[in-house]
C-alpha cells in the first residue's frame, strides 16, 4: 500500500473527501488491528461523523 502524506491545507488542486479517505486508510494501515472512531478521528484530526460517514462508504464498496 502507498503511504501518502497527512492532510495539507496548501494542497488547493486535491478533492477533499479524496484525501481524507486517504488519510483514514493509511491509518488503518499502521498496523493496529482494532480502531474505534474515537481513535481515528484523533489520528486524521477530523469529526467523529466525518469519520464514520467515509467508513461507511468505503464499506459499502468493500475496501473496509
Amino acid at each position: 500500500m502507498v503511504i501518502m502524506p497527512k492532510a495539507n491545507p496548501q494542497n488547493q488542486g486535491n478533492v477533499q473527501v479524496i484525501e481524507r479517505c486517504c488519510n483514514i486508510l493509511n491509518t488503518l494501515a499502521n498496523g493496529k488491528l482494532t480502531y474505534s472512531i474515537h481513535d481515528i478521528s484523533g489520528e486524521v484530526n477530523l469529526p467523529k461523523p466525518t469519520v464514520h460517514r467515509i467508513l461507511s462508504s468505503l464499506r459499502q464498496f468493500g475496501i473496509v
